[in-house]
């Protein structure tokens, strides 16, 4: 259902990138406990992998973008979020540096009037499902602050062209 109207919104889940990131690695490691099954007799690994891969594949459908006329619902494994367009302060990009990323990564943030912030991960998603809710939150005159750092440089250009694509 990603990206199909649904009562009005735009419904987006993990992109597929993730998931074939993940299944990459899930496919390493069942052969890799094919190998100690067929070698050891063992089975326990194997047995392990599949089940964590499972339950890998069931957290990855949790994540939910759905972008609507009015505002937009956000879900992840720590909560849900809904919020109006018209209760929305600014929405704006942050570097986060780690010691493993000095150059930064974007993070997406919505802030309400009334002061909550709210961080969407625009990774997890399509860049279409980005590209839409910059098109939602511009047109009821939003800006999307964007600091002049790569990071956030580089993640607003990829939505850009993704918004122009869609314009097509």
């Amino acid at each position: 259902m990603d990206g199909e109207f649904s009562t009005g919104f735009r419904v987006y889940g993990v992109g597929i990138h993730l998931l074939v990131v993940v299944g990459i690695f899930a496919s390493a490691l069942a052969a890799l406990g094919v190998f100690i099954a067929l070698k050891k007799g063992d089975w326990t690994f194997l047995g392990v992998v599949v089940a964590v891969a499972a339950v890998v594949f069931l957290l990855l459908q949790v994540p939910r973008l759905e972008v609507g006329p009015a505002g937009f619902k956000y879900r992840n494994l720590t909560g849900s979020w809904e919020v109006a367009f018209a209760n929305i302060g600014r929405a704006y990009f942050e570097v986060v540096r780690a010691k493993n990323a000095p150059q930064g990564a974007a993070a997406f943030w919505v802030e309400r009037r009334d002061g909550g912030r709210v961080k969407v991960n625009l990774r997890t998603f399509p860049v279409e499902a980005a590209a839409v809710l910059f098109t939602a939150l511009e047109s009821p005159g939003i800006q999307i602050e964007v600091p002049d750092a790569w990071a956030t440089r580089r993640m607003a250009e990829q939505v850009r062209a993704a918004q122009a694509k869609l314009r097509r």
